[in-house]
């Protein structure tokens, strides 16, 4: 549900497989297909009022990212990225693969070799969780999460003079394609490097080699072979969450660093870097002071900043995030917007940073609800902290590359604008504004 697109491919996948190597299983599989089928149903009730509903949304959902040109069109969806790799990348991917061939092989008649060389490598792994240490840096993921599995496969076929190939079954040789290709299908429908996405679902990698190497699970070597992929698997995850710590997408620095704690209203509490800390405390103080209550409409012009008005505890009006950075941003904001009751819209509170690279057109988004700068006062000011977008390779391949001339990303200053015209007239205009847009467009 959350991804359609992978839905539907891997529903093929697995019909393919139990039609053509598991016919036995055709009666359990299509008990389960009943089941997941009516937990849809059920779910899209919940959510969407039902079936029709959620179509609708997606539908609109669909045509929302084409106007925003962020890349998700269906032309742009089947297609071969390439593989980023870098030369360190490619070294260690051989070092990985070859010990743990090494291990698996060797590891029979010579155990004592092979439990110091897996006990070296769980005490890396449990130094990067602990520690958060960073002696593999995985950047991009798919350079090492990929290419260990695949030289593993490949240099094991060529073990003990093919057996690996010769006893393959096809049901090993199906499951394995299946693993390989499983991330590939978790990415598609994205906008960006397919190999990137993933790379989060590389898991699949790893079971891609374990069936391959089912066959020796038959010549009792199912312990030998299984505890290094394992332990190395281990390594591998290890680092990647470790990169994700040490450098998260879109915040400052290493997550184990944020100590600063925020409490919210019900008893919640935030953790948090203290720049954040520093930047979203004096904001909630300085909206409530200005007469910002709890549960108001909001629009967020800003493009960027959304975990404000969530702390401000505030309704975004349009989307949960108005987000910035793309062609089409303001257009959807448009579009959106024209879906809200004029009435929120008319008491609507307004956040902008003119000077920020991912603001929206403030004059054309207001002018589409017929309201204007000169309806609105500055009631608070806050300075929104430097954000590091070191390790946001996702958002440099779809953003508008303009965002990124100049010094960005930097403190910028942002202003919360309170409405002062009467509701009533406010509301009036709005129609105005509608009517006259659904005029122009006949």
């Amino acid at each position: 549900m959350a991804r359609p697109t992978t839905a539907a491919a891997i529903a093929l996948i697995v019909i393919l497989y139990v039609v053509f190597l598991r016919r036995k299983s055709l009666l359990p599989m299509l008990g389960a297909a009943l089941v997941a089928l009516a937990l849809l149903i059920v779910t899209a009730y919940l959510i969407d009022g039902g079936i029709t509903g959620l179509v609708s949304r997606m539908v609109n959902t669909a045509e929302t990212e084409i106007l925003l040109g962020s890349g998700h069109e269906v032309s742009r969806m089947f297609r071969i990225d390439r593989l980023p790799t870098s030369r360190s990348g490619i070294a260690i991917a051989v070092l990985v693969a070859t010990a743990l061939l090494l291990s698996m092989f060797i590891g029979a008649t010579h155990k004592l070799l092979q439990s110091l060389s897996l006990a070296a490598v769980l005490i890396v792994t449990i130094a990067i969780a602990v520690l958060g240490i960073d002696p593999i840096s995985i950047k991009p993921r798919a350079d090492l999460l990929f290419l260990v599995p695949t030289l593993t496969c490949l240099g094991a076929t060529f073990y003990h003079q093919g057996l690996v190939l010769r006893t393959q079954t096809p049901r090993s040789i199906a499951l394995a394609l299946i693993f390989l290709v499983l991330p590939h299908l978790q990415a598609l429908g994205s906008n960006v490097n397919y190999w990137g996405i993933a790379g989060f679902a590389a898991l699949f990698w790893m079971l891609a080699v374990v069936a391959f190497l089912s066959p020796l699970a038959q010549q009792e070597r199912s312990l030998v072979t299984l505890v290094p992929l394992m332990v190395f698997a281990q390594l591998l995850t290890a680092s990647v969450v470790n990169a994700g710590l040490l450098k998260p997408h879109g915040q400052v620095k290493d997550l184990r660093s944020y100590t600063a704690i925020m409490t919210m209203r019900g008893g919640g509490k935030l953790v948090l870097s203290q720049s954040f800390r520093d930047y979203l405390a004096p904001a909630i103080a300085q909206a409530r002071a200005a007469g910002l209550d709890s549960g108001a409409p909001m629009v967020n012009l800003a493009g960027l900043g959304a975990s404000l008005l969530y702390v401000l505890e505030t309704r975004a009006l349009g989307l949960p995030w108005l987000f910035g950075g793309y062609r089409g941003s303001s257009a959807v904001a448009v579009s959106t917007l024209g879906l809200e009751d004029c009435a929120d819209l008319a008491k609507a509170w307004i956040l902008i940073e003119p000077d920020g690279p991912l603001h929206l057109e403030q004059a054309s988004v207001l002018a589409s609800f017929g309201a204007g700068q000169s309806d609105y006062v500055v009631a608070a000011t806050f300075e929104r902290p430097f954000i590091d977008l070191e390790l946001s390779w996702v958002v440099a391949a779809t953003w508008d590359p303009r965002i990124f001339e100049g010094d960005y990303p930097k403190p910028v200053r942002q202003f919360l604008l309170k409405p002062v015209r009467p509701a009533a007239l406010a509301e009036q205009s709005c129609r105005d504004a509608r009517r006259q847009r659904s005029d122009f467009q006949k």
